[in-house]
């Protein structure tokens, strides 16, 4: 090529920021002509990672010649450019770099994008928040504020729900309320009541997961399946517990069960409270015989 050619040819590819490297099969720059290749050994340090990945995907690929992209390392930033490649036995690379408009194209999209990204961030940061401020309501509407038990209003959902459910054969209704609890209040003051009521919620809940705080000092239990001899031992190991907290109260029991056939007939609210009724009954019938 003529010298003047030459010359020419190098102006303008250090006007245009045009880059030209041949390079080996293992990356090593042979020759390159373009502003920053001179101190600048092996291409794969001249590029980021992709780009890497990009340029090691061509050289092991059949392909003789085609057109990408690659970014390349400019101090702290790396900028793209088109590339165009001829493989033989090594590399002719030719790197374009793109056009100070698509920069800015580029730029105000990555903007975007950001914002785009915060943006969507924020809303699920929101929808954590409303999810966690609905479920703490609900617990809220359904659990008694004072002994941190389910309230009377979710004993009635929660059995009609449980109606609905195949895996049982028998429901058991346990009625439970405190002897003595009034004198404890005379005596004591309603605080120490009020943490006897917690006492009791704190004993009970390791045995049974459905406690209802009925009203009162009376709580209903509702279980399934209900083995007889986990009942006494439950109720044993209950008082024993019990009996540590208060030496004035004490708790008396009473229970009921219905089957399947009779729960499909519960249809309202009257129904459940003829059932808790019975169990209730039960109760003062073993507070008469103590």
């Amino acid at each position: 090529m003529p010298k003047d050619l030459m010359n020419h040819l190098l102006t303008v590819i250090e006007e245009t920021g045009i880059l030209f490297v041949d390079i080996t099969p293992t990356g090593e720059i042979i020759d390159g002509y373009g502003d920053g290749l001179s101190n600048c050994h092996h291409m794969y340090e001249f590029i980021d990672q992709r780009s890497k990945e990009r340029l090691q995907s061509i050289i092991a690929s059949d392909e003789t010649s085609g057109v990408s992209d690659v970014y390349v390392k400019t101090n702290d930033t790396a900028s793209p450019y088109l590339l165009h490649y001829i493989q033989d036995q090594n590399l002719s690379l030719l790197l374009v770099p793109y056009p100070d408009s698509y920069m800015k194209s580029i730029s105000s999209l990555m903007d975007t994008n950001r914002k785009l990204s915060q943006l969507f961030e924020e809303k699920a940061q929101l929808e954590h928040q409303l999810q966690s401020q609905m479920e703490e309501l609900r617990m809220n509407s359904i659990t008694d504020s004072l002994t941190g038990l389910y309230n009377r209003e979710y004993l009635y959902e929660y059995i009609f729900e449980v109606i609905d459910e195949a895996q049982w054969e028998r429901l058991t209704f346990i009625m439970i309320d405190f002897n003595q609890f009034k004198l404890v209040n005379d005596s004591y003051g309603h605080k120490q009541g009020d943490q006897l009521l917690r006492n009791f919620a704190e004993i009970i809940t390791p045995y049974f997961t459905h406690t209802f705080r009925f009203g009162g000092d009376e709580f209903v239990i509702v279980t399934m399946d209900l083995n007889e001899n986990d009942y006494d031992k439950y109720f044993e190991q209950i008082n024993e517990e019990f009996q540590k907290c208060s030496r004035i109260a004490s708790l008396s029991y009473g229970k009921t069960s219905i089957s399947k056939q009779e729960a499909q007939h519960i249809e309202s609210e009257e129904d459940i409270d003829r059932i808790i009724t019975r169990a209730d009954k039960k109760m003062y019938e073993n507070k008469r015989k103590r």
